[in-house]
């Protein structure tokens, strides 16, 4: 886990969240939920902060689309 104080800025949080997210590995059980999102409680060790589930799926919905490009086909 890192040093460093979370960030005070709601942006600088996000954007520390989406980089930790995109490094895990989301075909491990232990890094996401049941509902397939990256896990809070890893983000939060990782980061050194507390990441709260709002927090998490805030980041998350501006990279799954990227990250699963599948899921997106099954909607169209």
């Amino acid at each position: 886990a890192s040093d460093l104080p979370p960030p005070n800025e709601p942006e600088a949080r996000r954007a520390a969240i989406k980089a930790t997210i995109q490094q895990l590995d989301l075909s491990d059980p232990a890094h996401v939920t049941e509902a397939g999102k990256p896990a809070a409680t890893v983000l939060s060790d990782l980061l050194g902060w507390l990441v709260s589930a709002k927090e998490r799926d805030d980041a998350w919905a501006e990279i799954e689309p990227a990250s699963n490009p599948s899921r997106v086909r099954k909607q169209e």
